[in-house]
């Protein structure tokens, strides 16, 4: 299989698409009956649907697609990008720091999203820094909170992905452990993280529908944490 990209349902897809576009400086089409952010690496397909109204539960408690992270190669110059531009962060210039992910850690921030899914842009501390010409220089990775993160591990590694070292993390801010494995295939990075001590369920009417792929035929396969993985055949 070969990721192209993921499916978001809206009330209405073109505002929906057109926000994310003004917010990131990103290209916007219309396919369709469906509106499409294009990204490097992954392309953001927001098609028409009824959605209810949010979930209110402590961060972790529910699982499945929940952020789309975007790549920076310079966090500092995305921030100053982001705010020239007039994108509301949701902690202003402040740079977030998740210290064991690829190792050396990876610095983040979040974009304020109002469509039901989250937004990031990170910058990975085990690469070179480089210039910056726009806020982000493409998809870097999809976060699914799990509730059983070796279950979840074991089913994307039948899809062909493979899994990095497990690593947990404490987060003193509401003294959360959480447990954390990046798996990388198909073209695309998945971010899967399990809250210990807690209690989990999917999404339900999650705007963030299906992560799609290229393959041999049409396929819609459920995954652990109820996420859509759809295959459209190439």
């Amino acid at each position: 299989m070969k990721f192209i990209g993921v499916r978001i349902i809206q009330n209405d897809p073109a505002k929906a698409a057109a926000r994310l576009s003004q917010k990131l400086n990103l290209a916007c089409r219309q396919d369709g009956a469906d509106y499409v952010v294009d990204v490097p690496g992954c392309e953001i397909r927001f098609t028409k649907g009824g959605i209810g109204p949010a979930q209110e539960a402590q961060e972790g408690y529910y699982v499945g697609l929940q952020h789309l992270a975007f790549n920076s190669t310079d966090l500092a110059a995305s921030v100053r990008k982001c705010l020239e531009h007039g994108t509301e962060l949701t902690n202003g210039e402040a740079i977030s720091y998740n210290p064991k992910i690829w190792g050396t850690g990876m610095n983040y921030v979040n974009p304020v999203c109002p469509d039901g899914y989250g937004l990031e842009i990170c910058q990975r501390l085990d690469l070179p820094a480089a210039e910056m010409s726009g806020m982000t220089a493409g998809m870097e990775h999809i976060g699914i909170p799990v509730r059983n993160l070796e279950e979840s591990i074991a089913w994307y590694e039948q899809l062909g992905f493979k899994a990095g070292t497990i690593v947990l993390n404490h987060r003193d801010s509401d003294n959360a452990d959480i447990h954390c494995a990046m798996l990388e295939g198909d073209g695309v990075i998945l971010e899967t993280y399990e809250f210990e001590h807690m209690d989990h369920e999917p999404f339900v009417n999650q705007p963030f529908h299906a992560l799609r792929f290229a393959g041999e035929k049409n396929a819609v396969l459920t995954g652990p944490n109820g996420e859509t993985v759809e295959v459209i055949a190439a």
